[in-house]
């Protein structure tokens, strides 16, 4: 009698586990604790510029809690627009990106011009390399159909800057 409810109460916590380890709502919430823990801490950050990604240039900017990527901060400057990429770390996998979208109403070099027309936010979590969720304009989330293109885009992205 006393294995079979040992066996029962092992299979209960196993069951547990799971759904806590395969319950979005839960790894969102874990990423959001990261989240904030890696910007609340001091990390050594380094700067370096992205002059040839576009005429207008760009700028890069990894920080390391110790030898450990933490996060990277990528801002692309282009005519009609200003575009902030961000990635999250955690045991060297990307855990978070948010992007921030700035258009302009006319071009920077006209006058006048260069001033915030929109703002476009989405935000991307990820758990083991794989996105689990994706938050879109007015922070909804974005069709399930989509996340395959996106984080393949993403994770070509963490490639060409040497982040994976």
């Amino acid at each position: 009698m006393k294995t079979i409810i040992s066996i029962a109460l092992i299979l209960s916590c196993i069951s547990i586990k799971s759904q806590i380890t395969h319950n979005p709502e839960e790894i969102v919430k874990q990423i959001r604790i990261e989240f904030n823990k890696i910007n609340r801490i001091k990390l050594d950050c380094k700067m370096q510029d992205l002059n040839d990604v576009s005429t207008e240039g760009g700028e890069m900017k990894k920080c390391y809690d110790g030898q450990d990527l933490r996060k990277a901060i990528f801002i692309f400057y282009r005519e009609t627009e200003k575009l902030i990429v961000e990635y999250y770390f955690k045991d060297k996998k990307i855990i978070f990106s948010n992007t921030k979208e700035d258009r302009y109403n006319a071009p920077i070099y006209i006058e006048g011009g260069g001033k915030i027309a929109s703002t476009m936010v989405s935000r991307y979590y990820f758990s083991e390399g794989e996105l689990i969720r994706w938050l879109g304009k007015d922070n909804k989330i974005v069709d399930v159909e989509m996340y395959q293109s996106k984080e393949k885009e993403i994770q070509k992205d963490l490639k060409t800057y040497g982040l994976e």
